[in-house]
């Protein structure tokens, strides 16, 4: 990758020079002050918060421009620019943050304001301020001396989304990539994540219903979710606009939270009292696979097939229940979803398949009070045709088959609710403004 660095400096009689400086790939110039810069500065050589010997002397700020999305691709612009702005600590908080400072401040009379040059060419949001196509420009020069002049470096790279866009999806949360063959890629990760509880979950609250003798409580001792995850992946681009994906995963979990229900909790005696708590160790194993194909073209273009699945075999063990173990709470074993589906022009429909497991949904005293969700299949239909760009007719029945919802407490003949709500219409309209 070749790499234009510019350098800049500043003198302290108000004269300012400008300096351009080519300097190889992989090397940066040394941000040492003149005499001229220090008495700019002030004699006085103060730390950035006292602790200059632990941090670094330089600060980094990255930022693209362009679209970065690597899903779809403009063919017209495949590029995108990243861009890595190097300042010495002293030189931002001494001399570049008080100019900007004073330039937001002439002009708009505080200074929370981001300089996005979008908006400033628009005259839009806040920069609706300028009264001619001159008050912008004299806008736009200003702002232009002061980053000209200003003593930083920087390192920019274009980047062509067509070379990243099979190795790199967006949002990609693997570490390692190789390509087998140029339609088939092969992909594996490990890492170490951590996580807060939900808001709900660690708030000191408390819920009671007298009626139903039940409580619900918040935790606020509960500790963060902890994981070591190992993920391997293979996708298979067979075709154009097809592909198909295997993968296998394990996640290793500290202070995993569930929910555990007991009537024995002396503050709520007569209760039924639910509230979260860190698990002793959670483990997740399984594999999913996934199948899309697109008909492209010939008699069947337009058609779509999908279908995915995931196996999964989870592990729990909490302080609660000693010497037992559990299914991770709303962890199907099984799921599986199926999919056919038409779009050509304007027009879009599908038929979805949709089928889970049962899995626990609350853990209980002992194992006749642990809740369960049974086992759920549905099918789906939507549809769609777009009128305009910022105009679509939207149609979809959920639940055709009327599956109902079903709990359980300890043995599935012990049915704890059973709702049926039958298949639900929807025809609604989307605008776009």
């Amino acid at each position: 990758m070749s790499t234009h660095v510019e350098r800049s400096e500043e003198s302290c009689n108000g004269v300012w020079k400008k300096k351009k400086t080519q300097v190889a790939s992989g090397q940066l110039p040394l941000f040492e002050f003149s005499p001229d810069n220090l008495a700019q500065l002030g004699k006085h050589q103060p730390h950035i918060n006292g602790k200059d010997d632990q941090f670094s002397r330089y600060i980094v700020y990255v930022d693209e421009s362009g679209n970065h999305n690597l899903q779809s691709i403009d063919p017209q612009y495949p590029i995108f620019v990243l861009a890595f702005c190097v300042f010495h600590k002293r030189h931002y908080s001494e001399v570049i943050v008080p100019t900007l400072e004073k330039f937001k401040f002439n002009h708009f009379g505080h200074d929370q304001i981001v300089l996005h040059e979008n908006e400033i060419r628009r005259r839009t949001g806040q920069f609706n301020i300028f009264r001619s196509r001159q008050h912008q420009l004299a806008f736009m020069s200003e702002l232009t001396e002061i980053i000209e002049f200003s003593n930083f470096v920087l390192i920019s790279a274009t980047i062509d989304k067509r070379h990243l866009a099979k190795a790199n999806p967006e949002d990609n949360a693997y570490h390692i990539a190789y390509t087998l063959t140029p339609d088939m890629m092969l992909r594996a990760a490990w890492t170490n994540t951590i996580a807060r509880p939900s808001f709900s979950d660690i708030s000191p609250r408390a819920s009671v219903d007298r009626e139903d003798l039940e409580v619900e409580l918040g935790n606020p001792d509960l500790d963060p979710y902890e994981a070591m995850n190992f993920d391997l992946v293979f996708d298979w681009y067979y075709a154009e606009g097809s592909v198909f994906t295997l993968g296998a995963f394990y996640k290793d979990i500290d202070n995993y939270v569930v929910e555990v229900t007991s009537n024995n909790v002396p503050e709520y005696a007569g209760f039924d009292v639910t509230r979260p708590t860190n698990s002793t160790s959670a483990s997740v194993m399984g594999v999913e696979a996934n199948w899309l194909h697109n008909f492209v073209d010939g008699p069947m273009q337009g058609v779509l097939l999908g279908a995915n699945l995931t196996v999964l075999d989870t592990e729990l063990e909490l302080l609660e229940r000693t010497n037992e173990t559990f299914a991770l709470p709303e962890a199907a074993e099984l799921t599986a979803n199926a999919f056919v589906g038409y779009e050509k022009g304007a027009f879009s429909t599908r038929l979805s398949w949709t089928h889970r497991d049962k899995y626990l949904q609350e853990v209980g005293d002992d194992s006749r009070y642990d809740l369960y969700v049974k086992a759920h299949t549905q099918l789906d239909w939507t549809a769609s045709y777009q009128f305009s760009k910022g105009f679509e007719l939207v149609a979809e029945v959920t639940n055709i088959t009327d599956e109902p919802l079903e709990l359980y407490q300890g043995t599935p003949s012990y049915t704890l609710q059973f709702e049926e709500y039958g298949p639900t219409l929807a025809l609604g309209f989307k605008g776009r403004f």
